[in-house]
This record gives structure tokens, C-alpha cells and sequence, in this order.
């Protein structure tokens, strides 16, 4: 027999209340805190190759990096770089963007295309475009129209995919009613299918543009003329690292700028977060 001294909760009393989130929204790091731990580990680093655990000839030091960058500034070679990279890139996604937008209103909008071509562009999308690199170069040649190509076909076919998704999501009431109020057939793409599609292509665009990247700095690898990734292929055979490490900071912070971007983008097209 329970004593009547001995606590206990009541199945009147409900299931025991949650703890207040409220109170621990102070205690989130802040962005101190990040800045905090990149100087312990930049400490570390410099602290290892001073003192050997690390050998600077493969992954060199804070130290040596910053005056690579700066040598690299002060002869121009690290924007001109840059920007060749970035322009050509630039004008692969504008094509991606334009031919994406099409190919998935289409295919959205039309059973048959897309039960045609649906599964090869899925394809596609599953396939690694490092492999069509040399294929590339050998039917266009080296250069920017090599890297515009690789980058054009890294982002047009997720760009694609995404649009067709959210033409496909337009409930098909709506578009009744639209029909019904005699909106012609052009009224219907523009301000029914077309304004619908565009939160998902700017995710599709997100992939898309990340994947474009890849594809071009890959590209300037296989042939490093011009671009930043002609810093990475000549990093392979250098004793000294550096100029890699600083060609890689650079397409990771353009790229992360680019893509948070992309996402602001998305998010005031009504899309989710």
C-alpha cells in the first residue's frame, strides 16, 4: 500500500511541463565565439609548424599563407584569377538559368515531355561532370568556352529538375479557375506557372551554382592557363603549399557569399527557409 507520505504525480496532472526555451536563448554562442575557436585552431596551426609537428611542405602555415595572398595581390595575379574564374562562371549560370527555366516549364507543364525526358535528365543529374571534361576540351578546345560549357551543364540540369517540381505542384484548380476567367494562354505562364516556378529555381540554382563552380575550377585544373584553379594545379607540384591554400579560401568565401545570396533570394520568394 502506497504511503500517504510518499510523492507521486497524479495522471490528472498531465505529462510533466518542458522546459522554457526562452531561458537558454542567451546562452547560444555567439559569432565571438566562432572568431574565437578560427584563432585557436590558426594558433595551433602556426604553433605546429614552428615547432615541426606540422611540415609546412604540405600543409605550410598562417604565417606563410598571408604573405603568399599578399604577393599574390600586389602582382595582380590573385583578382585577375579571380575574376577570370568568376566571369566565366557568371556566364555559364546566366545560360543554365535561361535554358533550366524552359526546359523545366516544359517538361512541368506537358505529361508527355516529361514521361520523355524526365529519366535522362535524371541521369544526367546523377553523373559526374569531371568525366565529360576531356570531351569537352577535345570538341570546343581549351580556354574560357571549355569552362563556360562544363559550368553551363553542371547547373542547367538541377536548375531544370527543380523548375519542372514546382510547375507540377500548381494545383490544378487553380489553374481551372484561371481558364475559367479567360486568362489567355500567355496570362497563364506569367502569372500563374512562371511566378510559381521561381522559389524552386532559385534552389535549383543554389545546387546548380555550387556545382557550376566545381565544374570550372575542375576544369582550370585539367588546364591551368588562367583562373584559380591553376594555382591549385601548380600547388600539386610546389614545396610550398600556400598559394593553393589561398586560391581555395578565395573560391570558398566568393562561392559561400554567392550561394548565402541565393538563399536570401529564395527565402523572399516565398520559399521555405
Amino acid at each position: 500500500m502506497r504511503s500517504v507520505d510518499t510523492p507521486h504525480r497524479s495522471a490528472a496532472t498531465g505529462p510533466p511541463a518542458r522546459p522554457d526555451r526562452r531561458r537558454f536563448a542567451g546562452l547560444r554562442p555567439g559569432p565571438w565565439v566562432s572568431g574565437a575557436v578560427l584563432l585557436v585552431l590558426l594558433a595551433v596551426w602556426q604553433l605546429g609548424a614552428w615547432t615541426g609537428l606540422i611540415d609546412p611542405r604540405l600543409l605550410s602555415s598562417p604565417v606563410r599563407v598571408v604573405a603568399a595572398a599578399w604577393e599574390m595581390l600586389g602582382s595582380g595575379a590573385l583578382l585577375r584569377d579571380t575574376v577570370s574564374t568568376f566571369a566565366t562562371l557568371l556566364v555559364a549560370v546566366v545560360f543554365a538559368i535561361v535554358v533550366g527555366e524552359l526546359i523545366g516549364l516544359a517538361l512541368g507543364r506537358s505529361e508527355r515531355l516529361r514521361w520523355t525526358f524526365e529519366w535522362q535528365l535524371v541521369v544526367l543529374n546523377s553523373m559526374p561532370r569531371i568525366a565529360f571534361i576531356p570531351i569537352v576540351i577535345l570538341a570546343v578546345g581549351v580556354g574560357g568556352v571549355a569552362k563556360s560549357v562544363i559550368g553551363f551543364l553542371s547547373a542547367v540540369v538541377p536548375i531544370a529538375l527543380f523548375v519542372m517540381t514546382g510547375v507540377r505542384q500548381v494545383s490544378p484548380t487553380m489553374i481551372q479557375v484561371a481558364q475559367s476567367l479567360a486568362f489567355g494562354r500567355s496570362a497563364l505562364w506569367t502569372k500563374i506557372l512562371v511566378p510559381a516556378s521561381l522559389p524552386h529555381l532559385a534552389l535549383g540554382l543554389r545546387l546548380g551554382f555550387s556545382r557550376a563552380l566545381l565544374g570550372v575550377v575542375v576544369t582550370e585544373v585539367f588546364n591551368p592557363v588562367a583562373g584559380l584553379g591553376r594555382w591549385i594545379a601548380l600547388g600539386r607540384t610546389s614545396i610550398d603549399p600556400s598559394r593553393l591554400i589561398v586560391a581555395a579560401l578565395v573560391i570558398g568565401a566568393v562561392g559561400t557569399v554567392v550561394v548565402q545570396g541565393i538563399s536570401a533570394a529564395h527565402r523572399r520568394l516565398g520559399g521555405a527557409s
